[in-house]
């Protein structure tokens, strides 16, 4: 037998195929957020449905049956990957600025704000080049990691305001403050994503994406719209993202990744609070016919009820007296 069939014979494998094996040059990933859609109608069911055990399993129960757990394109804002590739340090590999449009544009790390005030409305571009120019021309959708294989370990942190330099050299050297950051083994995801923490298979994502759903209900619309941090110009291009994210010669099956934002949470559930609160005030300031407002007749009842509440609990109080 050649030594080259020999060779061939002993080195052949009979295992399907996989991601590892394959060796794809890139992947590209879909980067979302943790949000709270709130609704009294039957639109929150619909925007907002019962996410998967393995999404935002850690997340506090919320109070009240008109707000729930959603996950969402994007806001303003920052995003950072830091990642550990084999044989190299841990280092911010590279830094977006992320829109109300949930755009992404690449900004270098050190120098965010440069993009801070730029208006980003229709793509005109699918996947951003990590390793590619410092700052990057158009927008895009989705952010495309090369070498997948070759990254260890990768930490995702979304902010709504830039990082120092002095935080960004501390996350890379600090462990115990990198690990509070999100992380995703991307090596495994490459084989496979499914029920993976903070990960949504490219099959799901259009049936759990807030953002997607309301385009297939147009009904909902109005509801998404007015939520905190919605745009006008979100126009979620699911055939553009479908597109970044489906595997080819050189790239990865792609992935969606859900990040977390307790601020952006936090604000949604305040402006909720306050938009109610902001109907009752209306309420009180309306005026009868004889230029009475509601918010004194409240008051008037009020003491009323206060005064009934008084007389029956002394009543009650001399009617013990009496029997003792």
């Amino acid at each position: 037998m050649p030594e080259i069939l020999r060779i061939a014979h002993q080195t052949r494998c009979d295992a399907g195929p996989s991601a590892v094996v394959a060796c794809k040059s890139e992947v590209a990933i879909l980067p979302l957020r943790y949000a709270v859609v709130t609704d009294a109608g039957p639109g929150l069911d619909t925007l907002a449905p019962a996410l998967p055990p393995h999404l935002g399993a850690d997340f506090p129960p919320l109070q009240g049956k008109h707000a729930r757990y959603a996950v969402r394109t994007m806001r303003r804002g920052y995003l950072y990957l830091f990642t550990k590739r084999y044989m190299k340090d841990w280092f911010c590999e590279s830094a977006y600025r992320t829109y109300d449009t949930g755009l992404f544009k690449r900004v270098f790390p050190y120098a965010p704000q440069h993009h801070a005030l730029e208006p980003i409305h229709e793509p005109t571009a699918r996947v951003h080049d990590l390793h590619g120019p410092a700052e990057s021309g158009p927008a895009a959708w989705t952010v495309c990691l090369k070498a997948p294989e070759d990254i260890e370990e990768l930490r995702a942190l979304f902010t709504p305001d830039p990082l120092t330099k002095r935080m960004l050299d501390l996350i890379s050297s600090f462990s115990p403050l990198r690990n509070q950051l999100q992380n995703f083994d991307i090596r495994k995801l490459l084989m496979s994503c499914s029920r993976t923490p903070d990960v949504l298979d490219p099959s799901t994502i259009d049936d759990t994406l807030a953002d997607a759903i309301a385009q297939d209900q147009p009904d909902t619309a109005s509801v998404l719209a007015g939520q905190l941090y919605s745009d006008p110009e979100n126009r979620y291009a699911r055939q553009i993202v479908a597109l970044d994210l489906k595997e080819s010669a050189r790239r990865a099956r792609g992935f969606g990744i859900v990040l977390h934002d307790a601020i952006g949470i936090t604000q949604q559930l305040n402006s909720w609070r306050n938009d109610a609160y902001e109907a009752v005030q209306r309420y009180l300031d309306k005026k009868d016919g004889k230029g009475v407002e509601n918010q004194r007749k409240v008051l008037v009842a009020q003491a009323f009820i206060d005064v009934k509440q008084q007389f029956e609990t002394r009543s009650a109080a001399l009617e013990a007296q009496h029997f003792i």
